[in-house]
């Protein structure tokens, strides 16, 4: 599950099943599309066929110019939010 939220706008996927699928083309589309002050929420859930662990969402996101801001849950179920990759 993907949940992508913008700015004050609140422009937003609100589910989108599969994502990884296309794995680390798919973050850099969602990445480009992203405002700057967006975040995009991640769910996965052991068990389901295009299972991500947190560790390769958290580098397939650093590849794409996401990082990981904050997580809760396990290694079995979890949600992640990255946003868009500070420049200094």
């Amino acid at each position: 599950m993907v949940v992508a939220l913008g700015g004050t706008e609140r422009d937003k996927i609100n589910y989108l099943n599969g994502f990884v699928r296309g794995g680390l083309l798919d973050l850099r589309e969602i990445r480009r599309v992203l405002k700057p002050d967006g975040r995009l929420v991640v769910g996965e859930l052991f068990g389901d066929p295009r299972f991500t662990t947190r560790a390769s969402l958290e580098r397939m996101g650093a590849e794409a110019g996401l990082e990981l801001v904050e997580r809760s849950g396990n290694r079995l179920a979890y949600f992640a939010r990255l946003a868009p990759q500070q420049t200094a």
